[in-house]
């Protein structure tokens, strides 16, 4: 059971608020209430995607002359630019106040996906007429989720329920599985059955043959030791006594 008196059990947004409070991405404007129809700033999304990541970075310099060190929001906006999830308005500002329109949300989290490896392709793309260039792929993917309409006000500010419900749809994207790899041995390295098995016929002798060249070998190595025996000539003891 939620503690806001503003989430209706009935209400379509329900499991998604339920989702990101249990999950602790999101809290209450207050203990009792959700604000569910409120708008969002964009540091606040920022803080969201930093805590979802169990990131510990610490900002200790800013780019922006709006993201003050020692803000509130400074940690989690520096990361989310650094990571590439969020862009500033400008080269010099971020913006870190301003509501998050639908179209940010959408990049945001088109590029979170992207972030954590997961395909984003879409088979059948769809132009959101409302959108602007720069959002028009993410808005594709986002309708192919499901996550918004083809009609949708890309302009409008998005409300602290489409991002919780956008927050839950796209929990269980998962990044690509690359493909598996088979080892495959060259063809000419994998030799016929018959050539690992049988031994050549003319490699294979009779057994009398075999016994008959043993006993010739025998008789060779007598013959042999017989003549160095003969041969040897006689020892010269006078030559082997040191004159005196």
């Amino acid at each position: 059971t939620l503690p806001f008196t503003d989430v209706a059990a009935d209400a379509a947004y329900y499991n998604a608020v339920k989702y990101v409070y249990d999950n602790k991405l999101m809290a209450g404007t207050t203990d009792t209430t959700f604000e569910p129809e409120a708008s969002l700033q964009r540091a606040m999304l920022a803080q969201i995607l930093y805590n979802k990541e169990g990131a510990k970075d610490v900002a200790t310099e800013s780019k922006y002359t709006d993201v003050e060190i020692g803000r509130w929001y400074a940690t989690a906006s520096l990361w989310a630019a650094d990571k590439g999830l969020m862009t500033g308005v400008s080269e010099t500002e971020f913006a870190p106040k301003e509501n998050l329109t639908v179209e940010q949300l959408v990049q945001i989290l088109y590029n979170y996906a992207k972030f954590k490896g997961v395909d984003v392709t879409v088979a059948t793309a769809t132009d959101v007429a409302t959108a602007s260039d720069w959002a028009k792929d993410a808005m594709s993917w986002a309708v192919s989720l499901k996550l918004v309409a083809a009609d949708v006000d890309a302009k409008a500010d998005a409300t602290r329920a489409q991002v919780a419900e956008m927050l839950m749809l796209t929990a269980d994207l998962k990044a690509a599985e690359a493909p598996a790899t088979e080892t495959t041995v060259p063809a000419e390295e994998v030799k016929p059955a018959e050539e690992t098995t049988t031994v050549p016929a003319e490699e294979v002798k009779p057994a009398e043959e075999v016994k008959a060249e043993e006993t010739k070998t025998e008789e060779t190595k007598t013959e042999t030791t017989t003549e160095a025996k003969t041969e040897a000539p006689a020892a010269d003891a006078t030559a082997e006594t040191p004159a005196k």
